[in-house]
C-alpha cells in the first residue's frame, strides 16, 4: 500500500443518525422515547436496529439505545 498526500479539505456529509444523536446530545435530556415514523423504517424492530448500531459507532460512550415494551428509547450515559 503506497500514500499520497491530499491539499485542501475533505468534503464529508455527516449521515442522518449522526446528526439525530448530536440533536439529543444538544437537548439536554437525559432520555427520550424514539417515535416511530413509517416513512423512515419498516418498523419498530428496525429502527431500534439502526439507532442501536448507530450509537455503538457514533455515539459509544454518550448514548445507550434500549427497547422496553415495543417502545424504543435513547439514554443519555455520558453524565
Amino acid at each position: 500500500m503506497k500514500f499520497r498526500e491530499v491539499t485542501g479539505e475533505l468534503e464529508y456529509k455527516k449521515t442522518k443518525l449522526q446528526l439525530v444523536f448530536e440533536e439529543f446530545l444538544e437537548s439536554g435530556m437525559r432520555k427520550a422515547e424514539a417515535i416511530f415514523d413509517p416513512d423512515e423504517y419498516r418498523d419498530k424492530h428496525t429502527m431500534y436496529s439502526s439507532l442501536y448500531n448507530g450509537a455503538r459507532k457514533w455515539a459509544r460512550d454518550k448514548i445507550n439505545v434500549l427497547m422496553l415494551d415495543g417502545r424504543v428509547y435513547l439514554l443519555r450515559i455520558d453524565r
